[in-house]
Parts: structure tokens; C-alpha cells; sequence
């Protein structure tokens, strides 16, 4: 497994919202080209470029490290930020599941809620190593990660 920075986290983490900037003309389109090539090489994306197009995010995180005495541009900082205190709610929500299917870049996961088991499908985006019973999490339909719970 590729060890990621806070930075490339982040960065996945967010993409998932950058065609929605695009379109909004918050982002031109140079600015997502580049942020797409940086996810695509799993590149280093500079933290300037970050707090330009995901600047409430990264406010948020800002403020998330500073009450918690955490570095914020550190991997474990990033990760429990947005596992745990991204404060989204509906497409733009956070969530940990579970792999219960995969077929090529689309993954089906089992969502438990309240007794009620549902399912829904992802897009593993940045073609991480899956297999079924894997914990993951999800933004805006998209796989973020593999989590050890």
C-alpha cells in the first residue's frame, strides 16, 4: 500500500468536489487540469493550491488542528478531520462501509443504518487495492480510502 502525505489525502479527500468548482467558475479549467494530473500521478499537490480551491475545507482543517493541538498538514491530522470532523451531511457526507462487491472501478458497499441494510456503489477513482470486507470511506460517491477500524 502507498504510504500517502496529509497533502495527497486532503487532495482525495477533495477532488471529488473540484468539477462542481469548475463548473461553478470557482476553479478555471488549468487550475482542475492540474489538480486532476496531480490526483491521476498521485502527486504532491502544494498546499497553496489546496487553500485556493478547497478554501473552506481547508479553513476547517486549519481550525480543526488548531483546537486539537494536531500539525495540520499531518496524514493522521487529515485523516481524522475528514473521517470524523468533516461535519457534511447528505452527497457531501463522509462515510465508512463496507466492500461487498467489486467489479472492475465500481465498488458495491453494504450501508447499515438502523437495522436497515441498504447498498450503494462507488467509483474507485484512485484504484486502490480492494477486496470484499474491506472498511472504506466514501465522499460524493467516490472511494477515499482503506481503513483499519
Amino acid at each position: 500500500m502507498v504510504e500517502l502525505t496529509g497533502p495527497q489525502l486532503f487532495l482525495r479527500y477533495a477532488f471529488p468536489c473540484a468539477e462542481e468548482k469548475l463548473h461553478a467558475g470557482k476553479i478555471n479549467q488549468n487550475t482542475f487540469d492540474d489538480l486532476a494530473a496531480t490526483v491521476k500521478n498521485n502527486g504532491l499537490p502544494s498546499n497553496f493550491s489546496l487553500g485556493y480551491c478547497f478554501s473552506t475545507a481547508v479553513k476547517s482543517l486549519d481550525k480543526f488542528s488548531k483546537q486539537n493541538n494536531k500539525e495540520m498538514w499531518a496524514l493522521e491530522t487529515v485523516a481524522e478531520f475528514w473521517r470524523y470532523h468533516h461535519g457534511h451531511t447528505g452527497d457531501c457526507a463522509v462515510r465508512r462501509l463496507v466492500v461487498f462487491g467489486i467489479n472492475g472501478k465500481v465498488i458495491t458497499l453494504n450501508l447499515d443504518r438502523d437495522g436497515f441494510t441498504s447498498w450503494k456503489r462507488a467509483i474507485n477513482l484512485y484504484g486502490i487495492s480492494l477486496r470484499i470486507g474491506d472498511s472504506i470511506t466514501t465522499h460524493r460517491g467516490v472511494v477515499i480510502e482503506k481503513i483499519e477500524l
